[in-house]
Protein backbone atom coordinates (compact mmCIF):
# COMPACT_ATOMS: atom_id res chain seq x y z
CA UNK A 1 0.00 0.00 0.00
CA UNK A 2 1.07 3.74 -0.15
CA UNK A 3 3.10 5.87 1.97
CA UNK A 4 4.13 8.93 1.87
CA UNK A 5 6.84 7.97 4.69
CA UNK A 6 7.71 5.46 1.92
CA UNK A 7 7.95 7.82 -0.70
CA UNK A 8 9.80 10.83 1.11
CA UNK A 9 12.46 8.10 1.68
CA UNK A 10 12.95 7.12 -1.81
CA UNK A 11 13.55 11.02 -2.43
CA UNK A 12 15.95 11.28 0.20
CA UNK A 13 17.59 8.26 -1.85
CA UNK A 14 17.62 9.97 -5.19
CA UNK A 15 17.86 13.72 -3.84
CA UNK A 16 21.27 14.01 -6.06
CA UNK A 17 20.12 13.15 -8.94
CA UNK A 18 16.57 14.86 -9.18
CA UNK A 19 15.12 18.24 -8.30
CA UNK A 20 12.30 17.64 -4.98
CA UNK A 21 10.85 21.08 -4.54
CA UNK A 22 7.59 21.07 -6.88
CA UNK A 23 7.47 25.26 -7.23
CA UNK A 24 10.91 24.51 -8.67
CA UNK A 25 10.18 21.56 -10.62
CA UNK A 26 7.12 22.80 -12.17
CA UNK A 27 9.07 26.19 -13.20
CA UNK A 28 11.79 24.01 -15.03
CA UNK A 29 8.75 21.95 -16.36
CA UNK A 30 6.63 25.08 -17.88
CA UNK A 31 10.22 26.07 -19.08
CA UNK A 32 11.34 23.11 -21.08
CA UNK A 33 11.11 22.26 -24.86
CA UNK A 34 9.99 18.84 -23.41
CA UNK A 35 8.80 16.68 -20.69
CA UNK A 36 8.80 13.38 -20.71
CA UNK A 37 6.87 11.70 -18.09
CA UNK A 38 8.46 8.13 -17.53
CA UNK A 39 6.43 5.50 -16.24
CA UNK A 40 7.23 2.78 -13.96
CA UNK A 41 7.35 -0.14 -16.55
CA UNK A 42 9.67 1.90 -19.24
CA UNK A 43 12.11 2.55 -16.13
CA UNK A 44 11.90 -0.72 -15.50
CA UNK A 45 12.54 -2.09 -18.67
CA UNK A 46 15.37 0.76 -19.32
CA UNK A 47 16.65 0.01 -16.23
CA UNK A 48 17.25 -3.52 -16.47
CA UNK A 49 19.48 -3.00 -19.86
CA UNK A 50 23.30 -2.48 -20.04
CA UNK A 51 22.97 1.12 -20.27
CA UNK A 52 25.83 1.36 -22.77
CA UNK A 53 24.90 -1.08 -25.21
CA UNK A 54 21.18 -0.93 -25.09
CA UNK A 55 20.03 1.75 -22.34
CA UNK A 56 21.74 4.64 -23.45
CA UNK A 57 19.83 4.05 -27.11
CA UNK A 58 16.57 3.85 -25.68
CA UNK A 59 16.89 6.77 -24.26
CA UNK A 60 17.89 8.70 -26.95
CA UNK A 61 15.63 7.17 -29.23
CA UNK A 62 12.58 7.81 -26.48
CA UNK A 63 13.64 11.37 -26.02
CA UNK A 64 14.06 12.27 -29.23
CA UNK A 65 16.33 14.59 -30.76
CA UNK A 66 15.81 17.51 -27.38
CA UNK A 67 18.85 18.02 -25.91
CA UNK A 68 19.36 17.54 -22.24
CA UNK A 69 19.22 21.30 -21.73
CA UNK A 70 15.92 21.67 -23.18
CA UNK A 71 14.01 19.06 -21.79
CA UNK A 72 13.24 17.88 -18.20
CA UNK A 73 12.12 14.24 -17.25
CA UNK A 74 9.50 13.53 -14.80
CA UNK A 75 8.45 10.74 -11.98
CA UNK A 76 5.53 11.02 -10.11
CA UNK A 77 4.98 10.00 -6.81
CA UNK A 78 3.03 7.29 -7.48
CA UNK A 79 5.97 6.05 -10.02
CA UNK A 80 8.33 6.23 -7.58
CA UNK A 81 6.74 4.45 -5.21
CA UNK A 82 6.31 1.29 -7.49
CA UNK A 83 10.41 1.73 -8.66
CA UNK A 84 11.35 0.92 -4.61
CA UNK A 85 13.19 -2.74 -3.35
CA UNK A 86 10.80 -5.29 -2.39
CA UNK A 87 13.15 -4.94 0.44
CA UNK A 88 14.15 -1.84 2.00
CA UNK A 89 12.70 1.59 0.52
CA UNK A 90 15.25 2.57 -1.70
CA UNK A 91 15.17 2.75 -5.17
CA UNK A 92 15.80 -0.79 -6.65
CA UNK A 93 19.67 -0.99 -8.10
CA UNK A 94 18.93 -1.23 -11.66
CA UNK A 95 16.21 1.49 -11.29
CA UNK A 96 18.54 3.73 -9.81
CA UNK A 97 21.19 3.09 -11.98
CA UNK A 98 18.97 4.57 -14.74
CA UNK A 99 18.39 7.85 -12.57
CA UNK A 100 22.17 8.23 -12.55
CA UNK A 101 23.28 8.05 -16.01
CA UNK A 102 20.24 10.44 -17.09
CA UNK A 103 21.47 12.92 -14.62
CA UNK A 104 25.00 12.41 -15.28
CA UNK A 105 23.82 12.76 -19.35
CA UNK A 106 22.74 16.27 -18.51
CA UNK A 107 19.49 15.82 -17.67
CA UNK A 108 17.20 16.73 -15.04
CA UNK A 109 14.85 14.85 -13.24
CA UNK A 110 12.02 16.27 -11.22
CA UNK A 111 9.68 13.94 -8.55
CA UNK A 112 6.43 15.86 -9.32
CA UNK A 113 3.64 15.28 -6.14
CA UNK A 114 0.75 14.79 -8.00
CA UNK A 115 -1.87 16.91 -5.30
CA UNK A 116 1.35 19.97 -4.70
CA UNK A 117 1.20 20.15 -8.63
CA UNK A 118 -2.72 20.53 -8.08
CA UNK A 119 -2.79 23.10 -5.72
CA UNK A 120 0.01 25.32 -7.92
CA UNK A 121 -1.93 24.88 -10.65
CA UNK A 122 -5.28 26.01 -8.97
CA UNK A 123 -2.85 28.82 -7.96
CA UNK A 124 -1.99 30.02 -11.21
CA UNK A 125 -5.64 29.85 -12.71
CA UNK A 126 -8.64 32.81 -12.66
CA UNK A 127 -11.03 30.34 -12.47
CA UNK A 128 -12.77 29.88 -9.04
CA UNK A 129 -12.64 27.01 -6.52
CA UNK A 130 -16.14 25.97 -7.62
CA UNK A 131 -15.07 26.13 -11.73
CA UNK A 132 -12.02 24.64 -11.15
CA UNK A 133 -13.48 21.75 -9.12
CA UNK A 134 -16.11 21.43 -12.10
CA UNK A 135 -13.87 20.89 -14.81
CA UNK A 136 -11.97 18.20 -13.05
CA UNK A 137 -15.05 16.20 -12.17
CA UNK A 138 -16.06 16.99 -15.95
CA UNK A 139 -13.04 15.52 -17.56
CA UNK A 140 -12.87 12.53 -15.49
CA UNK A 141 -16.73 11.74 -16.49
CA UNK A 142 -15.61 12.33 -20.15
CA UNK A 143 -12.55 10.16 -20.04
CA UNK A 144 -14.39 6.88 -18.08
CA UNK A 145 -13.58 5.26 -20.63
CA UNK A 146 -9.85 5.60 -20.40
CA UNK A 147 -9.30 6.11 -16.89
CA UNK A 148 -11.44 2.59 -15.74
CA UNK A 149 -9.15 2.74 -12.33
CA UNK A 150 -9.60 6.08 -11.41
CA UNK A 151 -13.66 5.84 -11.94
CA UNK A 152 -13.77 2.51 -10.71
CA UNK A 153 -12.06 4.30 -7.38
CA UNK A 154 -14.08 7.70 -7.58
CA UNK A 155 -17.67 5.81 -7.42
CA UNK A 156 -17.04 4.45 -3.94
CA UNK A 157 -15.52 8.08 -2.87
CA UNK A 158 -17.97 9.15 -0.58
CA UNK A 159 -17.36 13.06 -1.51
CA UNK A 160 -17.26 12.48 -5.23
CA UNK A 161 -19.91 9.84 -5.25
CA UNK A 162 -21.99 12.48 -3.86
CA UNK A 163 -21.53 14.61 -6.29
CA UNK A 164 -22.69 11.71 -8.77
CA UNK A 165 -26.01 11.32 -6.73
CA UNK A 166 -27.13 15.20 -6.44
CA UNK A 167 -27.32 15.55 -10.30
CA UNK A 168 -23.39 16.63 -10.21
CA UNK A 169 -23.97 19.46 -7.19
CA UNK A 170 -19.91 20.64 -7.24
CA UNK A 171 -18.65 21.57 -4.04
CA UNK A 172 -16.77 24.89 -3.94
CA UNK A 173 -14.01 23.23 -1.23
CA UNK A 174 -10.58 24.95 -3.02
CA UNK A 175 -8.75 21.78 -1.24
CA UNK A 176 -11.26 19.38 -3.53
CA UNK A 177 -9.34 18.37 -6.38
CA UNK A 178 -5.93 17.78 -4.33
CA UNK A 179 -7.42 15.92 -1.70
CA UNK A 180 -9.13 13.80 -4.11
CA UNK A 181 -5.97 13.04 -6.25
CA UNK A 182 -4.24 12.28 -2.60
CA UNK A 183 -6.94 9.59 -1.92
CA UNK A 184 -6.70 8.23 -5.00
CA UNK A 185 -2.91 7.68 -4.68
CA UNK A 186 -3.63 6.47 -1.05
CA UNK A 187 -5.59 3.45 -2.66
CA UNK A 188 -3.52 2.27 -4.90
CA UNK A 189 -3.54 -1.59 -5.03
CA UNK A 190 -0.43 -3.51 -6.58
CA UNK A 191 -0.35 -3.95 -10.49
CA UNK A 192 -3.15 -1.61 -11.64
CA UNK A 193 -2.85 1.13 -13.85
CA UNK A 194 -3.16 4.17 -11.78
CA UNK A 195 0.05 5.06 -11.71
CA UNK A 196 -0.05 5.94 -15.40
CA UNK A 197 -3.36 7.31 -15.46
CA UNK A 198 -3.31 10.06 -12.87
CA UNK A 199 -0.29 10.35 -15.10
CA UNK A 200 -2.65 11.82 -17.94
CA UNK A 201 -4.72 13.73 -15.05
CA UNK A 202 -1.25 15.46 -14.60
CA UNK A 203 -0.79 16.22 -18.06
CA UNK A 204 -4.45 17.55 -18.47
CA UNK A 205 -3.47 20.40 -15.20
CA UNK A 206 -0.22 20.90 -16.91
CA UNK A 207 -2.31 21.94 -20.26
CA UNK A 208 -4.13 24.16 -18.29
CA UNK A 209 -0.61 26.79 -17.78
CA UNK A 210 0.07 29.38 -20.00
CA UNK A 211 3.30 27.43 -21.60
CA UNK A 212 4.57 25.84 -24.88
CA UNK A 213 6.51 22.35 -23.57
CA UNK A 214 5.43 19.59 -25.31
CA UNK A 215 4.79 16.33 -23.46
CA UNK A 216 5.51 12.90 -23.80
CA UNK A 217 4.28 9.58 -21.86
CA UNK A 218 7.03 7.45 -21.92
CA UNK A 219 5.96 3.87 -21.52
CA UNK A 220 6.31 0.05 -22.35
CA UNK A 221 2.06 -0.18 -22.05
CA UNK A 222 0.38 -0.07 -25.32
CA UNK A 223 -2.99 1.12 -24.05
CA UNK A 224 -1.51 3.88 -21.25
CA UNK A 225 0.24 5.21 -24.80
CA UNK A 226 -3.04 5.27 -26.93
CA UNK A 227 -5.04 6.69 -23.85
CA UNK A 228 -3.08 9.61 -23.40
CA UNK A 229 -3.95 10.59 -26.78
CA UNK A 230 -7.55 9.63 -26.58
CA UNK A 231 -7.72 11.59 -23.39
CA UNK A 232 -5.99 14.95 -24.49
CA UNK A 233 -7.53 14.91 -27.73
CA UNK A 234 -11.43 14.80 -25.91
CA UNK A 235 -10.54 17.16 -23.18
CA UNK A 236 -7.88 19.89 -24.93
CA UNK A 237 -7.96 19.21 -28.80
CA UNK A 238 -7.06 22.45 -29.47
CA UNK A 239 -3.48 21.42 -27.82
CA UNK A 240 -3.37 17.68 -28.90
CA UNK A 241 0.05 18.56 -30.85
CA UNK A 242 1.85 18.94 -27.79
CA UNK A 243 0.77 15.40 -25.98
CA UNK A 244 2.18 12.23 -27.41
CA UNK A 245 3.70 8.88 -26.42
CA UNK A 246 6.83 6.59 -27.06
CA UNK A 247 6.14 3.23 -26.65
CA UNK A 248 9.14 0.70 -26.11
CA UNK A 249 8.12 -2.53 -27.22
CA UNK A 250 7.98 -5.58 -24.75
CA UNK A 251 11.07 -7.64 -24.66
CA UNK A 252 13.09 -4.60 -26.82
CA UNK A 253 16.64 -5.27 -26.61
CA UNK A 254 19.50 -3.85 -28.67
CA UNK A 255 21.35 -6.08 -31.66
CA UNK A 256 24.42 -7.05 -31.69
Amino acid sequence: MYSEQVVEELRNDISEYAIGDMIEGLKVILRSEKAFFLDTGFVSRVGAQEWYECGERIIKEALGGTGPENSVCILTELVLYELKDSQNNVIQRHNRNLLYHLHESGYRIVILCEEKMAELTKECLTMNSKEWNACFVSRIDMNKAYLTTVKRLLDIHPDYREILDYGYKIPTKATFVPEIIKWLKENKKSKDSLAEQIISMCILLLLDLPSKTEYVLCTKDKNAAVNIRRIVGLSYPDEAHRVSAFEMLYGEQCNE
